[in-house]
């Protein structure tokens, strides 16, 4: 969708094109219009820009599909060695992440994509800070999704501590857990002040 080569790119949006037709029967769509967009210039953010609205479409029409999709991304996300893929998967999975209501998941659910998030945070956090800082904050902009979140904190910390490790494993797995969970924290408190104000589990 974003290679330098307009040709490419016009021919990749009617790829998307034709499998929305096929896929989901849509009506009214005539060559490229229910995609039509255009990169204009050839910088990385406007890539990025581009990407994302691209994106926000398909999670529009069809929210049904995030969970699903979030879970595939998040794993392919962690198998990626691409670094530009790495980065535009996360451009990528935003507006399908804003769909997700983690206190209506059944637990295995909610625990799987925090799990992978977690480590997709862990990995990526300082290297690609703004996109991750912007999946948190997608995720804190529905106040009930804070609580399944910072539960899914807590049952972590418990975890990477299981006694039954050895104390050179405890003592990288909580310093992992530290790193990334006061991220979060962070992160969640900025846009959702409000239970943190109440009584935070968690000092920085």
């Amino acid at each position: 969708m974003v290679d330098p080569s307009r040709q490419i790119r016009d021919d990749a949006l009617q790829m998307l094109e034709t499998l929305s037709v096929r896929e989901w029967a849509e009506d009214g769509i005539e060559g490229s219009g229910g995609y039509r967009a255009a990169v204009v210039g050839n910088l990385p953010d406007s890539y990025q820009q581009f990407q994302y609205k691209l994106s926000c479409k398909p999670a529009k029409d069809h929210p049904e599909l995030s969970q699903l999709l979030c879970e595939e991304i998040m794993q392919r996300q962690l198998d990626a060695v691409d670094i530009i893929a790495q980065h535009q998967v996360l451009t990528c999975v935003a507006p399908w992440i804003e769909n997700l209501n983690f206190w209506k998941l059944k637990e295995g659910w909610s625990d799987r994509l925090l799990k992978s998030l977690y480590y997709v945070t862990w990995r990526h956090g300082d290297q690609f800070p703004d996109e991750i800082k912007k999946l948190w904050s997608t995720i804190a902009s529905k106040n009930r999704n804070i609580s399944p979140v910072l539960d899914f904190l807590i049952t972590k910390e418990i975890e990477d501590c299981d006694s039954s490790a050895t104390t050179t494993e405890i003592s990288g797995a909580f310093a992992t857990y530290c790193s990334v969970a006061k991220r979060v924290s962070l992160y969640l408190a900025r846009i959702c002040p409000q239970p943190f104000h109440r009584g935070s589990w968690y000092a920085a």
